[in-house]
């Protein structure tokens, strides 16, 4: 299941973004590079930290 709620750029301008219990990244292209799981379900995700460095999930 894919739904896409919480979305966030990094600086080489990937997209990162949240499909209910994983994290997945894209290349600005569109291509997926990533895919973080995570142990539950979550709502969002938002980017952060002092070198924006950090994935802040909200569950």
């Amino acid at each position: 299941m894919s739904l896409i709620d919480g979305i966030c750029l990094d600086r080489r301008s990937n997209i990162w973004t949240s499909s209910v219990d994983e994290v997945l990244r894209y290349q600005p292209d569109g291509t997926l590079i990533g895919r973080l799981s995570a142990p539950e379900i979550f709502e969002t995700i938002c980017g952060g930290g002092p070198a924006l460095k950090r994935i802040h999930i909200s569950a």
